[in-house]
């Protein structure tokens, strides 16, 4: 498979949670099944859609919110 683009990506948690890393962060999730929120910059977006893909491959649920930008760019 050719790929297009390359898009960098960071997951940032709430530094209450009681997570250091990403496996840590997929045991919590999975101990406290959708009770956590996560946001994109919108639906149909590439961190929408690679928040989809990590809840689908990590078999966790979470809340995805999608935060419209205030003006149009």
């Amino acid at each position: 498979m050719a790929g297009v683009a390359r898009i960098p990506l960071v997951l940032v948690v709430n530094n209450d949670l009681p997570v250091r890393n990403v496996g840590e962060f997929i045991a919590y999730t999975r101990a406290n099944p959708a009770t956590l929120s996560i946001a994109s910059s919108g639906i149909g977006t590439s961190l929408h859609l690679s928040g989809e893909l990590f809840k689908a491959l990590a078999h966790v649920e979470f809340t995805m919110c999608p935060i419209a930008a205030p003006h149009p760019a």
